[in-house]
């Protein structure tokens, strides 16, 4: 019972976020080759920190402007930090349900971005929340549940190769 009163605030808070931002048509083509400022939301384990390198070392080798959200202590493994800006937040910025609180949702709707890349791979609330509060006309996620409603642009995943669905996600990435 308490899991699904849960859910339904998160849903509420999502759609709210979700309203505030300027929904337009968008145009697919060349829409990566275009684009110059990439905002992308690193898993927030450690361990799965290694696996998405290629879509930075791809983006970073077109010389394309690069933001990550994270916490500071996954960032410092993060192989591609010297390269990146980022943007990080604390545990004191969450709502007890796990989203982000109002002074970062402002910090995050301040800046304009191309594209928005989640690489969760599974479905998280905070990175759904992320993404849609960022200002970009491009939001690329995993296919989850619900996940059709907040990203324009869904991946599949393949639940047992991490790696492959970054190369996937790299591939889909190069056909732009």
């Amino acid at each position: 019972m308490i899991d699904q009163v849960k859910n339904i605030a998160v849903n509420y808070k999502l759609n709210q976020i979700k309203k505030g931002r300027n929904e337009h048509p968008v145009q697919y083509t060349d829409f990566i080759s275009r684009a110059r400022d990439f905002f992308i939301i690193l898993p927030m384990d450690v361990e799965a920190v290694d696996n998405p390198n290629l879509i930075f070392h791809f983006l970073l080798a077109f010389n394309k402007n690069v933001s990550v959200i994270t916490t500071v202590e996954v960032f410092n493994y993060f192989r591609y930090r010297t390269k990146c800006h980022l943007v990080d937040f604390t545990t004191d910025e969450l709502t007890k349900l796990g989203l982000p609180d109002k002074s970062l949702i402002h910090r995050l709707k301040r800046r304009k971005f191309d594209v928005v890349v989640d690489l969760n791979l599974n479905s998280n609330n905070f990175s759904t929340a992320v993404a849609n509060a960022v200002d970009a006309n491009f939001r690329i996620g995993f296919h989850s549940e619900k996940a059709e409603k907040y990203y324009n642009f869904l991946i599949s995943k393949d639940e047992n190769n991490p790696k492959l669905s970054y190369e996937n996600l790299l591939n889909s990435l190069k056909m732009f």
